[in-house]
């Protein structure tokens, strides 16, 4: 991926999540946590590879297992710039 595209990547990210901030903001843990959960399995349901439920299935764990790596670390970070420590076990 080029730098460009990669610069392109990052700020269509930041546009999409200080989108959504406000729809989040002051709202229970609990829901936001469920939210975010519903929003995961939309994502995920749209994924599909025509014609094989089984290849469909295994994309969709790859890429779940992914974003759980990346939620850990980004936990780190963001705590961190929030002043609140840590991250995940």
């Amino acid at each position: 991926m080029s730098e460009e595209v990669t610069r392109e990547f990052a700020r269509m990210v930041t546009d999409l999540v200080e989108a959504a901030r406000p729809l989040f903001a002051g709202k229970p843990h609990p829901v936001v946590g469920a939210a975010l959960a519903d929003l995961t399995a939309i994502w995920l349901a749209g994924i599909v590879v025509q014609g094989d439920e089984g290849e469909t299935d295994r994309l969709r764990g790859q890429l779940m297992l992914g974003q759980m790596q990346t939620v850990r670390r980004l936990t780190a970070v963001n705590a961190g710039m929030m002043g609140t420590g840590g991250g995940i076990e």
